[in-house]
C-alpha cells in the first residue's frame, strides 16, 4: 500500500512539474531575443539594463520586460538613452504585442524581422534616429492597432502595404523624411 502511495506522489509531482518545465524550454528563444536586444546597444549611460537584466533574475521580472504564461508580451524601455540598433533577433518574441523604444538614441533601420510579430499591437519608436524606410511586411501584423514613428530620419514612401493594417486606429509618421 505504501509503494502505491509513493507511485501516486511521484506522478502527482512529475503532473505538476512538467508544465513547468516544457514552459521554461519554450521560454529559451525570448531569453536569447531580450539577450540579443541588449548586445545590439551600444551605450545604455544609465546603466538600468546592465544592473537588472541579470541571469540571475527570471527575464520576466527585468526592467521594461511584460510576461504572459512566461513570454514576453511587451518590452517598454522609452527614454533610456539607449544607443545602438533594434536587434532583427525581436521577431523571436513571438508573442510580443507592445514595443515601446521611444525617447532614446537607436539608430540604424526599423528591422523588417518586425513583420513577424503577428500579435503587435503598438509600436513606439518615436524620437529615435532611426533610418532607412518603413518595412513594407510591417503589414503582417494584422493586430496592430498604433504605429508611432514621428521624429527620426525615416525616408522613401509610405508603404502601400500599410493600407491593408485594417486594425490601425494611430498612426505618426510626423518629422522624417518621407515622399
Amino acid at each position: 500500500m505504501r509503494t502505491m502511495i509513493t507511485i501516486i506522489e511521484l506522478l502527482m509531482f512529475l503532473l505538476f512539474i512538467t508544465p513547468s518545465y516544457l514552459a521554461q524550454e519554450t521560454n529559451l528563444t525570448d531569453y536569447a531575443a531580450l539577450l540579443a536586444f541588449k548586445s545590439h546597444l551600444m551605450s545604455e549611460p544609465n546603466n538600468n539594463l546592465a544592473g537588472n537584466w541579470s541571469s540571475k533574475t527570471n527575464f520576466c521580472d527585468w526592467l521594461g520586460v511584460s510576461c504572459s504564461n512566461q513570454r514576453v508580451v511587451a518590452l517598454q524601455l522609452p527614454g533610456l538613452a539607449l544607443g545602438g540598433r533594434i536587434s532583427p533577433d525581436i521577431a523571436n518574441l513571438t508573442q510580443l504585442m507592445v514595443l515601446d523604444l521611444s525617447n532614446n538614441d537607436l539608430s540604424g533601420s526599423l528591422p523588417g524581422e518586425l513583420g513577424h510579430l503577428h500579435s503587435l499591437r503598438l509600436v513606439n519608436v518615436t524620437r529615435n534616429y532611426l533610418q532607412g524606410s518603413i518595412p513594407a511586411n510591417i503589414s503582417h501584423c494584422q493586430e496592430l492597432e498604433q504605429l508611432y514613428l514621428s521624429d527620426n530620419m525615416i525616408t522613401g514612401s509610405i508603404p502601400k502595404e500599410m493600407g491593408l493594417l485594417s486594425n490601425l486606429k494611430a498612426l505618426r509618421l510626423n518629422n522624417n523624411n518621407l515622399t
